[in-house]
């Protein structure tokens, strides 16, 4: 509980159920409580309990100290009348009468003493007893839902919570007698209740706001989510942004990427082949720096070899709320240096005594690129004579078949090729080019070729379900228990082709002295001869996989006095399954082009008299095919001529399993500074594993078409469709014929043996923890603090490999096979991280918070454990002069230490009555051992101990390259800005009180220094300590419209998102902008006793299908580079759907 200002909400006081008085308060007016008729049902039991119910189901306030209540039994209060017939009906005999006090309040005391017995009995108590316990909810009128975040002051002491996700709140130790309460929430106008608190036992009073004639700010939908949100970032110890359900329980977004998409700070890496997010970038750090607990557990990442879980396929149906914490607590996770993302599900005891509802949604783009229907069902149910059992079920089905295409230039050139660093010879490799000279190396030479293009096409069929089972118990104030369990599983088939075209075969260096009178050597396709050449080869690829998530958690919560104490365990597991991911190829073809076969653009581009290139001059703006005439186009296509090479197909599975429990105990202190003392125990047992399972290929040059395969109709890509591609159906017929025991003639089939012990392979890891946290209310200011002990211990199991090609590039088997063991290494570390949070609150509504908290990063799993792999190449032609063997050795470390940043953040925040805020803050975050894989000259001895004795790897012109992840003695780090506003137009007039606008942006700026390989270093590497974080986009943000009035909510909302950089940062590859224009439009009205809520959606209106909505650049100057990469998901996309709820 933070008496500092707000408090946490669920508190709760180990109490009998017949309170010392019962209070039931809401805001009816006493026209209504008075004269309105409604239905009662209370049967004949214990008063207080029947009292209580009465003014639950009359949303009254009811006071009625347990010295009169106590030992007498209700009369049966049963049919339509008024709250006050019920009154009467209920004391009848009891020797109890009843007067309304207020507009909303009523007091009981003894027949014949109207007020003066009351106040008595109360004195009585106080002098006797001193102080009392007062716990109670806050309610919306108009649905009865909890209301989480509100502010609750005691006017008499100062002393202040917030409610809970219950709507609860609790205060421990109050005078007792009457006090007043003063109740805050955006959204409804402030509201004072007078209650009394009886010494010695519990006092309960429910508070409904939103009965008033005045009360018109929070009505339907998204408002009342934002509400919710608001609310509880205003009461909230640290900074953090919450996307909430609205106050019918209904969340915004089909998955999690869909609903968070839209907030402050936060951005995603897409996804090539569907556009979508699946993994979340918060405050410019990628994914892995990053923390996504699911109802308390760590959410698992199913591919076994990674941290960052995908967020693409969880769906949202059961979804309460989501938490982006964005300063961390001592008693929060110790990693989360961008963000910890919190997932909370919705429990029964939060939704109506009895709710049922029902969705269904379809969505559809352009040329059927996207096709997506989803329904999903609700039932929840209360029990008990106060609802204080509940049990939920939810089930979320979502059929989605998503289609893309793609070009790619895999291969540019420069016009001029650039000079090595050690001799005046043009470079053959990027390899041999300092990774610090940057694009494009001669200030002279800035244009660019593609010397291949690749086309491509997919559809991936995705089928998710998920389901959710709740439990929750209320035990009589004084605990709460709740059990969870999600389920989701998401069954996915890909269907891809892929086409390329490549020229560079062909590609002669010429010496020309037009480059400043120097000498430079221009890379020209058409060779002395005069010829043309090139090649061809197609593949097509299919591949089924499943992936599963389950989480198992349990939490509970138990209050007894001033001792709060929580205790929660769970079981997570995440599992990835591929069947088989096959792909069938073609024999290369080789071609012979002729000038007349190109366009006059292209065959009129020459060098000393040379053509330079089969496509025109490369640019930021597209990616260009080839400049090829029908003639030529009919020659790339001639099916006749293309021969099968290889049909194969791998099975593979990961899994990452955790088991986890925690404990806390808290102690709330009364009339001093200090206001509470924390501590708390986490456990986490981890394990990881990825193994692949089969391997098999058929082999064999036979003509395509006698397998029944046949080229497409050229529609399936229409960038580029006169680059016909294979068939898939007619493909994967073949496919599957093989995969299900057939055979084909001239086809060879060929399975690798798996050695059994990679089965073994695998990495766990066991996470302590401990912490310490309190809290100080020094004036108008809360400090939070403390520290958190973390220690992990890790051990890894891998296979040692070890392999030899000869001259030939035929494998040594037998060697293969002798050389090949297990190892397991084990390796701990151990951090204190010390957080500090300090919030000033100068007005109600105004907050400024500072923030320093110590966070980790876990290193991915497969850079502590990735096979340690040894590959000797006896072919002499690589090196810097291509001479040499070649000997790669690569290694992981489970060594690696934890990523460990400061991080600190200030913030102003200023919140709106009617459901608004402004906030602008600032962030700064160093951090050390940061973790790249180092390429780096290691002497013989460190070799002798890795590679078995053969005398093969004695030659000494081996040319080595040993790579180890480790980590980095540089620092580096992350500061950025961050600021929203959201606010009701009330300010500009009458005509635009029901418009609200919604904007956020985020800036960020980083660096970090890393090693990059460089084959004419003496160290094999050179270090740049110039770069900006990999997948950090500088700027990203959201502007929005809504428009509220009655039962219809619109909104219209563009999001932006900056270019990120790519993996090549040295050489500055980006993923280029994305932007989207989304509109909804939602109604809500009544039907046949149900609520109905209709909804048509538009999302990325501003492109159509033939707009790159994921694209990729090689860009080093505002108008210089170019375009390598670009992907086609549909554009546009309608989506309608409907709830009914009862």
């Amino acid at each position: 509980m933070r008496k500092a200002g707000f408090k946490s909400g669920r508190l709760r006081l180990a109490a009998a159920i017949s309170t010392a008085a019962v209070a039931v308060a809401t805001t009816t007016p006493a026209a209504y409580a008075q004269g309105a008729t409604q239905r009662f049902d209370i049967p004949e039991q214990q008063l207080s309990k029947a009292l209580l119910q009465l003014g639950r189901q009359a949303r009254i306030s009811i006071a009625a100290p347990t010295t009169m209540t106590k030992g007498r039994m209700s009369k049966p209060v049963s049919g339509d009348m008024t709250a006050r017939e019920a009154l009467e009906r209920l004391l009848a005999g009891s020797g109890l009468q009843f007067t309304f006090t207020s507009a909303n309040a009523v007091r009981v005391t003894q027949a014949g003493n109207a007020s003066g017995a009351a106040n008595g009995g109360a004195q009585q108590v106080r002098a006797g007893q001193g102080q009392g316990v007062l716990v109670g909810s806050v309610r919306d009128y108009r649905t009865g839902a909890a209301l989480k975040g509100a502010r609750i002051e005691v006017v008499e002491t100062g002393e202040s919570t917030a409610t809970g996700d219950l709507g609860d709140f609790r205060f421990a130790r109050l005078p007792t007698g009457e006090v007043t309460l003063r109740i805050t929430y955006l959204g409804f106008p402030e509201q004072t209740e007078t209650v009394s608190v009886v010494g010695g036992l519990a006092n309960r009073t429910d508070i409904y706001l939103g009965s008033g004639a005045t009360t018109e700010i929070v009505v339907i939908g998204q408002v009342s989510a934002r509400a919710q949100a608001l609310n509880q970032e205003r009461a909230r110890e640290n900074t953090s942004t919450i996307i909430s359900d609205d106050l019918t329980g209904q969340f915004d977004g089909t998955t999690i990427s869909d609903a968070l998409r839209r907030a402050s700070g936060v951005a995603f890496i897409p996804n090539g082949d569907t556009g979508e997010g699946a993994n979340v970038i918060v405050r410019g750090l990628a994914p892995d720096f990053n923390t996504v607990t699911f109802n308390g557990v760590r959410l698992p990442e199913g591919g076994g070899l990674g941290r960052s879980p995908s967020l693409d396929n969880i769906l949202a149906d059961s979804v309460s709320k989501i938490t982006i914490n964005k300063t961390l607590l001592p008693s929060q996770d110790g990693s989360g240096t961008g963000g910890l993302v919190e997932i909370e599900t919705k429990t029964p005891l939060d939704r109506p005594p009895t709710y049922v509802s029902v969705s269904l949604d379809h969505a559809r783009s352009g040329k059927e690129f996207v096709e997506d229907t989803s329904m999903s069902g609700t039932a929840s149910v209360r029990f008990g004579a106060d609802k204080n059992f509940g049990i939920s079920v939810s089930a979320q089905y979502r059929d989605k078949t998503l289609r893309s295409y793609s070009v790619s230039p895999s291969s540019v050139l420069l016009e001029y090729l650039p000079l090595r660093d050690d001799n005046n010879e043009p470079a053959q490799s990027f390899d041999f080019i300092d990774p610090r000279r940057t694009q494009p190396y001669d200030a002279s030479a800035t244009t660019f070729y593609a010397s291949t293009l690749g086309v491509g096409s997919s559809e991936n069929r995705i089928k998710n379900l998920s389901l959710n089972a709740a439990a929750a118990w209320d035990i009589g104030s004084h605990t709460l228990l709740n059990l969870d369990l999600f389920y989701s599983r998401a069954k996915t088939d890909t269907a891809g082709t892929n086409g390329i075209f490549v020229t560079n075969s062909g590609y002669e260096l010429l010496p020309v002295d037009e480059l400043n009178g120097e000498q430079r050597y221009a890379a020209v396709w058409q060779g002395a001869d005069g010829r043309l050449t090139g090649s061809v080869a197609r593949s097509v690829g299919f591949s089924k996989r499943s992936s599963e998530t389950l989480v198992l958690n349990f939490k509970g919560e138990t209050n007894v006095d001033s001792w709060q104490i929580k205790y929660r365990g769970g079981y997570t597991k995440g599992e990835r399954k591929i069947p088989y991911a096959a792909g069938i190829s073609n024999q290369s073809l080789s071609l012979s082009f002729s000038p007349d076969m190109l366009l006059p653009t292209i065959s009129g581009n020459r060098i000393a008299g040379r053509i330079v290139s089969a496509f025109a001059p490369a640019s930021l703006n597209a990616v260009d095919g080839p400049g090829l005439t029908e003639e030529g186009f009919n020659l790339l296509n001639n099916f006749q001529s293309i021969n099968h090479f290889a049909t194969q197909f791998n099975a593979s599975a990961g899994k990452n399993e955790r088991v986890m429990i925690a404990g806390d105990v808290k102690r709330e202190f009364d009339g001093s500074a200090l206001q509470y003392i924390q501590v708390g125990a986490f456990y986490e047992d981890s394990s990881n594993s990825f193994d692949t399972l089969e391997s098999t290929r058929w082999i064999g040059f036979v003509p395509l078409s006698s397998l029944g395969i046949e080229l497409d109709d050229g529609e399936v890509n229409p960038r580029y469709g006169n680059f016909r591609q294979l068939d898939v159906a007619s493909a994967k017929a073949h496919f599957l014929k093989l995969y299900q025991g057939g055979s084909a003639t001239g086809l060879n089939k060929r399975s690798s043996i798996i050695d059994p012990r990679t089965l073994e392979d695998g990495t766990s890891e066991q996470n302590l923890a401990a912490y310490l946290q309190s809290a100080m209310q020094l004036g108008k200011f809360d400090v939070i603090g403390g520290f958190r002990l973390e220690r992990f211990n890790t051990s890894s199991t891998s296979l040692y490999g070890a392999d030899i090609f000869d001259e030939s590039g035929i494998e040594d088997i037998a060697f293969t096979e002798a050389n090949r063991r297990l190892e397991t290494l084990s390796a701990s570390t151990t951090n204190i991280l010390p957080r500090l949070m300090i919030n000033f609150r100068p007005m109600e509504n105004v907050v400024a918070r500072f923030g320093y908290y110590t966070s980790i990063a876990r290193p991915r799993i497969d850079l502590l454990n990735s096979q340690i792999q040894s590959t000797l190449l006896q072919q002499p032609i690589y090196g810097p002069n291509g001479n040499q063997p070649y000997l790669l050795v690569v290694q992981g470390n489970p060594d690696l230490k934890s990523a460990t940043t400061q991080n600190f953040d200030i913030s102003l925040e200023w919140y709106f009555d009617n459901v608004g805020a402004v906030k602008i803050g600032a962030f700064y975050k160093p951090t050390k051992n940061s973790i790249f894989s180092n390429p780096f000259i290691v002497s013989e001895e460190v070799l002798s101990d890795i590679l078995p004795n053969d005398p093969r790897y004695d030659d000494p012109n081996i040319y080595v390259r040993f790579e180890k992840p480790e980590n980095s003695k540089y620092k580096s780090w992350i500061w950025g800005l961050e600021a929203s506003v959201e606010r009701r137009l009330d300010f500009l007039g009458e005509a635009l009180k029901d418009f609200r606008i919604y904007a956020n942006a985020v800036y960020t700026k980083s660096r970090i220094t890393s090693t990059f390989f460089y084959a004419l270093s003496p160290t094999n590497s050179v270090v740049i300590d110039d770069l900006r974080y990999p997948s950090n986009p500088k700027f990203s943000g959201t502007v929005s419209a809504r428009y509220t009035k009655g039962r219809l909510d619109a909104n219209l909302t563009y999001t932006w998102q900056g270019r990120q950089t790519g993996a090549g940062v040295a050489r500055g590859d980006f993923t280029n902008a994305i932007s989207t224009l989304d509109a909804r439009v939602q109604f809500e009205t009544k039907l046949l006793g149900s609520d109905l809520r209709l909804f048509l959606e538009g999302a990325d209106l501003l492109h159509g299908t033939g707009y790159a909505k994921v694209s990729f650049s090689n860009q080093f100057g505002p108008d210089a580079g170019y375009r390598y990469a670009e992907g086609y998901t549909g554009g546009r996309t309608l989506r309608a759907g409907m709830t009914v709820s009862f």
